[in-house]
């Protein structure tokens, strides 16, 4: 049994993510390991939806209870209010945002990944599903292949075309294996082959980028082949299982077992270590730090698709539900911006580390939604204020604001799109600038991303 008070976890994170719902979606500060996005904490239309739509979906086959189909219902009402005309959707960077001038990846082919998964369900139980349908393809057709698909070389860009051309890392596995994903889920409500083709051609790069050396297993981030992170060879397998199940292809379920077993040697006392990273004099070194925890979920998940769940997934878990606070919501991760001893999980972590993020929180709550087999969910009631000494700062949250004080001081008002105030004043100039393409929206898109991507920016 992985944990007997599973539904009452769930129940928790549940109401927490109650807390970051705005009317425009969920939002939130987001905490990341290779920039943060502290600035902006309005709605974001990222893969926060993916989690979280199956969450909701999942919860509402095992308990009939209509308010979780509501709350997938207002879900995918989020998504369509934040999409764009041309497709795109609004915000959708995650730790880049605000990203009204580009689109990101892989989360909006994540966004899509969640529209298919609503349209499937309400096709399935005879009810109107076309506006998530139309909406998902709309990205697939004008963002996905015009922006992303490089014929070519038959695969997905980690850039829209014309953007960073000469960046190293030029293919992304694991955002390839999103968009794979989504084209396969609109293959599967539509049976065009033309999208299933695209879906089988795009993988072969996810199987050229499987290491079969050192890190057997392992898939690098990207085709400059410097980096292996355990998270993001994760998010590869559900695609590579997938794939295998429709095409009958031996192939991609080898290579799925052969990322599940690297993921299992990657686990370690207090969670799972980051991966290797090339250094200047061409070898590899391990990074243990940070360790995933909100995150994990995305990790066990594909452990648990590949090789079933078992003792092994419950050993996975302890440090994720060890990582859950009062409020009910899942820390980021361990490690995060100072070192750390190995093995030292109970040492104070960063602030940046407690951070409670909904795009980190959803795959949490996907796994423990899908690992739940009682049919009664126990309610998981907000437990008000939390707060917790930091060696960066003392961290502080309720239902209405997140707040930090120290070295860094930030305020995150839960209903506001902007941190440490003047609220007002960055609304306004956020709204004007999204819907001019003139010399002061170029001169927002400098602004904001500067914003998303600087701490302290008041």
């Amino acid at each position: 049994m992985i944990n007997k008070d599973l539904g009452k976890i769930v129940g928790k994170n549940i109401s927490w993510l109650s807390s970051m719902k705005q009317k425009g979606g969920y939002a939130g500060p987001v905490s990341h390991y290779w920039k943060d996005c502290l600035a902006y904490i309005g709605p974001g239309t990222d893969w926060r939806y993916e989690g979280l739509m199956d969450s909701f979906l999942t919860l509402f086959e095992k308990t009939k209870d209509k308010k979780f189909l509501n709350l997938a219902l207002e879900a995918g009402d989020f998504i369509l209010l934040n999409q764009k005309p041309d497709g795109s959707f609004c915000n959708s960077a995650f730790e880049g945002n605000p990203s009204f001038h580009f689109s990101g990846t892989p989360h909006e082919a994540a966004v899509d990944i969640a529209l298919l998964r609503l349209a499937a369900f309400l096709k399935k139980k005879k009810l109107n599903y076309k506006k998530y349908l139309l909406a998902a393809e709309k990205n697939l057709l004008e963002i996905q292949i015009k922006r992303f698909y490089d014929r070519s070389a038959r695969t997905f860009l980690n850039y829209e075309k014309g953007r960073a051309e000469n960046a190293p890392n030029k293919y992304v596995p694991n955002k390839i294996a999103t968009a794979c994903e989504a084209f396969l889920a609109y293959y599967g409500l539509t049976s065009k082959k033309e999208f299933l083709k695209i879906a089988l051609d795009a993988s072969e790069t996810m199987l050229s980028l499987q290491d079969k050396g050192e890190f057997y297993g392992g898939i690098y981030q990207a085709n400059d082949r410097g980096k292996i992170i355990t998270l993001y060879t994760a998010r590869c397998i559900p695609c590579l299982l997938k794939i295998s199940e429709i095409a009958k292809s031996e192939r991609h379920a080898a290579a799925a077992l052969d990322a599940c077993n690297f993921l299992e040697k990657m686990f370690s006392e207090g969670g799972f270590r980051f991966g290797y990273e090339k250094n200047s004099e061409g070898s590899f070194a391990r990074h243990d730090y940070p360790k995933f925890l909100a995150g994990s979920g995305d990790i066990i998940r594909a452990v648990g698709l590949a090789k079933g769940y078992g003792n092994l997934a419950e050993k996975f878990m302890k440090p994720l539900l060890k990582s859950q606070d009062a409020n009910g919501a899942f820390r980021t991760s361990y490690g995060m911006a100072h070192k750390l001893k190995e093995g030292s999980y109970s040492a104070n972590p960063s602030w940046r580390d407690v951070l409670h993020v909904a795009g980190w929180n959803d795959k949490a709550l996907r796994l423990l939604s899908e690992l739940w087999a009682d049919e009664n969910l126990p309610s998981g009631d907000f437990q008000g204020k939390f707060e917790l000494e930091c060696p960066d700062g003392s961290y502080f949250e309720d239902n209405c604001k997140i707040a930090v004080e120290g070295p860094e001081n930030y305020l995150f008002g839960k209903n506001k799109r902007f941190s440490n105030g003047a609220e007002e004043i960055k609304s306004t100039f956020y709204d004007f600038a999204l819907g001019t393409r003139g010399p002061l929206h170029l001169a927002a898109r400098g602004l904001f991303k500067l914003g998303g991507n600087l701490r302290g920016l008041g």
